[in-house]
């Protein structure tokens, strides 16, 4: 259902005249990495970190 949606949302922006930029995650999970392992030192917070990284 989540496809869909954001599917029917993108056509009608899309539509309407918005650009929609594809970007490489890549370079933003590398750059992001050295910052986890500086400030993210709680096991809580290590977890909630891997969770959202594991999201599509």
């Amino acid at each position: 259902m989540w496809s869909a949606k954001t599917a029917g949302s993108r056509a009608v922006v899309e539509k309407a005249g918005a650009q929609i930029n594809d970007v490489e995650k890549q370079g933003f999970i590398d750059a992001m990495k050295p910052v986890y392992e500086k400030h993210i030192t709680d096991e809580v917070l290590k977890k909630l970190v891997a969770d959202v990284q594991t999201v599509q």
